[in-house]
């Protein structure tokens, strides 16, 4: 599974820090959940100390571009 990182970290550029931190959680989040997939069960899988609303900031707060996002993805997959 050591894709995954490498696969993630191709999107750091698109994020600050903290939020590239959250677009981690999400992706390995979806990845790890069977079956439909679901904020609130990405959000059951949070660290205790964080807030449940931390991946609603991060999907409705946080600076970042989905065309950034699927920009960064087209050059991965045509390099791959």
């Amino acid at each position: 599974m050591e894709i995954i990182p490498e696969f993630l970290n191709q999107f750091a550029g698109n994020f600050t820090r903290p939020a590239f931190k959250y677009f981690v959680r999400l992706m390995k989040g979806f990845l790890e959940v069977p079956g439909p997939k679901a904020i609130t069960e990405l959000i059951r899988k949070k660290p205790p100390q964080e807030h449940f609303s931390s991946i609603y900031d991060f999907l409705n707060r946080y600076a970042w571009l989905s065309q950034d996002l699927a920009d960064t993805l087209l050059n991965w997959l045509l390099t791959k």
